[in-house]
């Protein structure tokens, strides 16, 4: 093999390995009368970032809606909770773009980021009745393979209230609270 042959495969195999994780990422936020430019480059920014991480490593979503009916009217509540398990290792280019749409301006970001998976191994499983009603009993089991604590908190007003902590003291025991 050549050397001229040689140092092109080494410099081809160093650029794909240097780029292994870069993954493009978009982000787009509006600005006007309440929102300045600079702060909606900052939002689109981060949105690009979120967008990198979700490219890579892939988003779960889960939705629940709930029925609470009073007499013959029943309303209903949508919760969609999204979660993404990775992080930036470093952005390798961002580009910033200002742009006027009909009724409308955005600033739109995209970066070229390396990016990683997080990999939590912890496991946590709780499982009870979640949607009580004033003065109901309520029971949870917990389940996790770290020890530690585990706590109970109440909403009440402007404030959490504490109502239960308990001890989680070896690895996959079960604790009922």
């Amino acid at each position: 093999m050549s050397t001229d042959s040689a140092m092109k495969k080494l410099l081809l195999a160093s650029l794909i390995s240097t780029n292994a994780f870069a993954v493009s990422g978009v982000g787009e936020y509006r600005y006007g009368p309440d929102t300045t430019e600079n702060f909606a480059c900052e939002m689109a920014e981060e949105r690009a970032r979120d967008d990198a991480i979700v490219q890579y490593v892939g988003q779960l979503v889960e939705a629940q809606i709930k029925e609470s009916c009073k007499r013959d009217e029943c309303v209903f509540q949508r919760d969609t909770y999204s979660e993404f398990n990775g992080y930036i290792k470093s952005i390798k280019n961002k580009k910033v773009k200002k742009q006027v749409f009909d009724g409308y301006s955005a600033c739109i970001v995209t970066v070229e980021a390396d990016v990683s998976k997080l990999n939590n191994t912890i496991r946590f499983e709780v499982s009870g009745k979640f949607d009580v009603r004033h003065e109901d009993g309520v029971q949870y089991t917990v389940v996790s393979n770290r020890s530690g604590k585990v706590a109970i908190y109440n909403y009440r007003g402007t404030r959490y209230q504490k109502i239960l902590e308990a001890n989680i003291a070896s690895k996959n025991r079960q604790v009922v609270l």
